[in-house]
């Protein structure tokens, strides 16, 4: 149990960090700092690789602890796990459901929020190049 609790809070540690990148990049998606972008971006693309391995070592430790499928590990909740958990770990295992469930709404939120701003640079862009590529509108007055 002691692992699975391990592996929990480094799952957590890992989503903190997520959450911590998604608000930097919403940040660089106002500012439109496209080269702290691209940096977010690949640090974003390996703590989700970190997590997805950790997420697949918890599935496993799962398993093998209660003798279950990959499926049932895998839709096991952590409000069944504290069930069958003792006295000693119950407290941190609920405050840790209770952190993990607010960084997941957490990172969902600034993910909405950046996909929508993502979106309206993209279209403020496009709009941007239609004016100047069009060849009806004059973008200056001046004869080359």
């Amino acid at each position: 149990m002691t692992n699975l609790l391990t592996y929990l809070k480094y799952e957590k540690q890992l989503l903190k960090e997520m959450v911590i990148l998604a608000q930097k990049q919403q940040s660089a998606l106002i500012k439109f700092n496209t080269n702290e972008l691209d940096r977010i971006t690949s640090y974003q693309f390996e703590v989700s690789k970190s997590l997805k391995l950790a997420e697949e070592k918890r599935i496993k430790m799962l398993m093998s602890m209660f003798g279950i499928s990959r499926a049932e590990a895998t839709n096991l909740k952590l409000s069944t796990i504290i069930e069958k958990m003792n006295k000693n770990d119950v407290l941190e295992l609920e405050s840790m459901k209770g952190e993990m469930n607010s960084l997941i709404g957490n990172l969902q939120h600034f993910n909405t929020l950046n996909r929508v701003l993502a979106n309206r640079a993209r279209n403020s862009v496009r709009e941007i190049l239609t004016i100047l590529t069009n060849g009806t509108n004059n973008v200056c007055n001046v004869t080359v």
